[in-house]
């Protein structure tokens, strides 16, 4: 597929995702066998990139809602990273999508894409990443982006050199990484391969590293992830909190 087409199917989507939360007064929120939740935009964006990505290029697809083949070539889709706060009507959630030939983050045929429907910003793994005019490290605190949940479960020890900033959504969190802000997202619980497939290719092609147990991991190939989970472009082992 080329870029034009990838875009304007994009463009698209980003249309009828806005217009149905528009429209949308009171969502119908349903519980899954895990007891997580699902509403009905969630369904739909999965209906929406099935209708205009699939029928067009010959891959496997994976989604939250939709666990298909989890084999490459395919689509990984999260239709709504941030359910909770969807529901909420908190704009801490992320549209986080991509299509992967293979695990390699290096590998220069993958395309992600991450969305927050409410506010508009978006970024790609082909977006421009302009010139950082951050200070020192040793000018200010290192800014560390952090679940909601895990910060309000008191999984994490803010020190003098340390700010913790609670934020929604690890998608949304990683795309915000990505533009720079913040130096470094962790995460405490497990996570699955939908949640931080797009974000963790977008941050890899800016030079931010994904750590494993402070490993640095070049292939996602596993659909769930334990923690713990580090993204930064600096030594992991800074950030003892």
């Amino acid at each position: 597929m080329d870029k034009q087409t990838r875009y304007s199917h994009l463009q698209e989507i980003k249309r009828l995702i806005r217009q149905k939360i528009d429209e949308t007064i009171d969502l119908n929120v349903e519980k899954k066998k895990d007891n997580s939740v699902v509403t009905e935009i969630d369904t739909y964006i999965c209906s929406l990139v099935r209708e205009k990505f699939l029928r067009e290029i010959d891959v496997n697809y994976f989604s939250e809602e939709d666990q298909g083949s989890f084999s490459f070539p395919m689509i990984i889709l999260d239709p709504i990273d941030g359910t909770k706060e969807l529901i909420e009507k908190i704009g801490e959630c992320a549209v986080s999508f991509g299509i992967y030939y293979s695990s390699d983050l290096n590998d220069e045929r993958n395309f992600s894409w991450i969305f927050n429907p409410f506010t508009g910003m978006e970024i790609s793994s082909e977006t421009i990443e302009l010139e950082s005019r951050e200070g020192l490290l040793n000018d200010r605190k290192m800014k560390v982006l952090v679940s909601r949940t895990e910060y309000s479960q008191k999984l994490f020890n803010e020190n003098v050199n340390t700010e913790i900033l609670p934020i929604g959504s690890i998608a949304y969190k990683l795309m915000l990484l990505a533009y720079g802000v913040g130096d470094a997202v962790i995460s405490k619980k497990p996570k699955n391969i939908w949640d931080i497939m797009a974000g963790t290719h977008i941050c890899h092609k800016r030079g931010i590293k994904f750590y494993l147990d402070k490993k640095a991991l070049n292939e996602l190939d596993e659909t769930l992830y334990q923690p713990n989970m580090i993204w930064t472009k600096h030594d992991p082992k800074i950030f003892q909190i």
